[in-house]
């Protein structure tokens, strides 16, 4: 970002060089319980906003995290492919734990209405999403 402005042919072979990458495998899970996580993860709509094979969208959601100095409103979801490994949470980091993020500031009730998650559930979503 200090250097000379790339060349057309260095940003191609850049994204050409990007576009090989993947995500660093998931840590072992359980998966009877991730199953469950996955069945969660559907009935309490966490897919309207985390969407297809990445789990992200284009779209821009408001979700109760913006402030008045903020610039834009709302926030495109962030995928959730490797999130068990890129703690802390959220766009300022304010969550340690994916059960901060569940239970304190993206919690279902408040994004989609649905109801609160059982102890059972909570543990059985944060599986879900340690596995993706």
């Amino acid at each position: 970002m200090r250097g000379p402005e790339p060349t057309d042919d260095e940003l191609d072979a850049l994204t050409a060089y990007l576009k090989t990458l993947d995500f660093v495998p998931p840590p072992a899970v359980n998966r009877e319980s991730a199953a469950r996580g996955e069945a969660i993860f559907r009935a309490k709509r966490c897919s309207a906003c985390h969407q297809g094979p990445d789990f992200t969208s284009n779209e821009v959601f408001e979700v109760g995290l913006e402030t008045d100095g903020d610039a834009y409103k709302g926030f495109n979801p962030p995928s959730l492919r490797g999130v068990a490994r890129r703690a802390p949470f959220l766009h300022d980091g304010r969550a340690r734990t994916l059960k901060d993020v569940l239970t304190v500031h993206h919690r279902p009730s408040h994004l989609s209405g649905e109801s609160e998650l059982t102890a059972e559930e909570l543990r059985d979503l944060v599986e879900y999403l340690k596995s993706l």
